[in-house]
């Protein structure tokens, strides 16, 4: 249990610094555009709290959540294919991530959770659009 609570600590940390990152805007989206990814933000925070304290509705909700934010985010704008790209990669992760969640199988869980995590800084780490 210790070391799943190093892991959701861990984790929540990587979050805060995509957090910290540059966000993407793309024309006139920017505000839809942040209360998705605060949503998405929101989703992994449940995740994590169900994950430190070994709540499986909390984890699947936070899970299905990043899930829901996938439908709602229409890219445009200058990049657009490419934020398209990278958030596909994002939704497909979280599918994964979900499936494992169902299965309540941890170990896959908690790979999933960081290469869902690591999508996000796919776009962050893109220079903004101007």
């Amino acid at each position: 249990m210790k070391v799943l609570r190093v892991f959701a600590v861990l984790s929540a940390l990587c979050a805060g610094l995509v957090l910290l990152s540059q966000a993407a805007t793309l024309g006139g989206q920017a505000t839809d555009l942040k209360e998705q990814m605060q949503k998405r933000i929101d989703s992994m925070g449940v995740l994590l709290t169900g994950l430190a304290i070994d709540d499986w509705s909390r984890i699947e909700e936070g899970a299905q959540g990043l899930i829901d934010t996938c439908e709602a985010v229409d890219w445009s704008g200058p990049g657009k294919e490419l934020f398209k790209k990278r958030d596909e990669a994002f939704c497909s992760a979280a599918q994964v991530l979900l499936k494992h969640v169902k299965e309540k199988d941890l170990a896959d869980i908690q790979r999933a959770f960081i290469q869902t995590t690591i999508t996000c800084w796919g776009c962050h780490d893109l220079p903004a659009a101007k």
